[in-house]
C-alpha cells in the first residue's frame, strides 16, 4: 500500500582533499495509495544500497555506539511523507577517494566505500510488517 521514491543529488561535488566532509541531500519519499491510514515504522527497517556503474554493490560497515528511538510515522490516506537523513562525503587518507557515510537517525551510521570519481546509483532497501492503524 505504499510507494516509495528514492531522491538524492545528482551530482556529488568532490572538493580538494583535506576540506572536510560535503553534506548530501538523501530523501526517501513514501506515498500511501490505500484507503486506510498506513503506520511506518522507522528504526531500523531502511537504509541504503550504493552501486558502482557497473552495477556492483560498493562494500559498506556499519556501527552504533548508542541506540536512539525514532518515532513511527502514521500516513493518511493518499497522503505523502518525506524521511530525510543526514550524510556526507569524507575524503579518505589517500587524497584521491571518498568514504559516503549515511545516519538513519537510530544512532547507527553507514559507510560505503571507497568511491573514486565515477558514476553510482543509491537505492533504499525497506522491511516492514505493513500493518493499518
Amino acid at each position: 500500500g505504499l510507494e516509495f521514491i528514492a531522491a538524492v543529488e545528482d551530482e556529488w561535488v568532490g572538493y580538494k582533499p583535506n576540506y572536510g566532509q560535503a553534506s548530501i541531500q538523501v530523501q526517501l519519499f513514501i506515498h500511501n495509495v490505500t484507503d486506510k491510514p498506513l503506520l511506518f515504522p522507522t528504526f531500523d527497517t531502511f537504509g541504503i544500497i550504493i552501486k558502482d556503474g557497473s552495477g556492483k554493490d560498493i562494500g559498506t560497515g556499519w556501527g552504533r555506539d548508542g541506540t536512539l528511538a525514532t518515532k513511527s510515522v502514521i500516513i493518511d490516506p493518499g497522503a505523502r511523507y518525506c524521511l530525510s537523513r543526514r550524510a556526507e562525503l569524507k575524503w579518505n587518507a589517500d587524497g584521491k577517494s571518498r568514504t559516503f557515510i549515511y545516519y538513519d537517525g537510530t544512532g547507527s551510521e553507514s559507510t560505503y566505500g571507497p568511491l573514486t570519481a565515477g558514476r553510482y546509483t543509491l537505492s533504499f532497501w525497506c522491511e516492514s510488517s505493513g500493518k493499518s492503524v
